[in-house]
């Protein structure tokens, strides 16, 4: 998103709150690529919130909307997670080798579903599922141990499209599936079972992450993973 561009933000959070999801403005990167709150020792440069009370000034009222983006053209767009938006997404960032843990996560337990699923402005991706009704899902870091995976849920929020990156890149709807056109999946049984009992064995995880598993010893090392699952 172009820092200057005064609508796009404030349009797709107005056709997020349309499906129900609340909003809020988050504190874009401006023109000189550095936070736009100007503090100095800023750790979340583009992903925190402008408002007062954060995720839980999150709105889907429409007036609300435009009047928070008059006041700040160009912020960025946070979406709440959890119970109030009905969605939960797992953030997968290459960076920490989160694409090598989902695909080994995948092969021992089956792929993801099709979903709703946006590219993150810093090369990462975020997969939208639907927040299951009976239980709550806790925001997790370093999912069930594994690297490069977080989940947002209860509590938590998601920086989304059209959004702009400290890195340069822009929040971008994957392959055009954008929230009018793909349908959201159930989130994933394995994934629960991650966030519930993942942590006995997270040393173990981590160390066979760390091995970069070859082809050729692939499926000796997932046997191995299963018998610690």
């Amino acid at each position: 998103m172009d820092p200057t561009d005064c609508g796009a933000c404030v349009q797709a959070a107005l056709v997020y709150a349309e499906h129900g999801w609340p909003v809020f403005p988050i504190f874009e990167v401006d023109q000189s690529g550095v936070c736009a709150c100007r503090q100095p020792n800023c750790d979340s440069s583009g992903k925190h919130p402008r408002v007062a009370r954060g995720l839980h000034d999150a709105t889907t009222d429409a007036r609300q909307i435009q009047a928070l983006w008059r006041r700040w053209p160009v912020a960025n767009v946070g979406i709440r997670t959890g119970k109030e938006s009905g969605l939960v997404v797992l953030d997968v960032d290459p960076r920490h080798d989160g694409d090598e843990s989902l695909a080994m996560l995948e092969d021992y337990h089956e792929s993801l579903p099709d979903t709703l699923a946006a590219q993150t402005g810093g090369g990462g991706r975020h997969f939208f599922f639907a927040h299951p009704d009976n239980r709550e899902v806790r925001n997790a870091t370093k999912l069930g141990g594994w690297s490069g995976l977080d989940l947002r849920g209860d509590g938590g929020y998601v920086v989304a499209p059209p959004s702009n990156h400290v890195r340069g890149g822009e929040y971008r709807w994957r392959d055009g599936n954008e929230p009018d056109r793909a349908q959201i999946a159930p989130l994933p049984s394995w994934i629960l079972g991650l966030l519930d009992g993942g942590r006995r064995s997270d040393n173990r995880r981590a160390a066979n992450q760390d091995k970069r598993i070859a082809e050729g010893s692939r499926n000796d090392e997932l046997a191995s993973l299963a018998g610690s699952m």
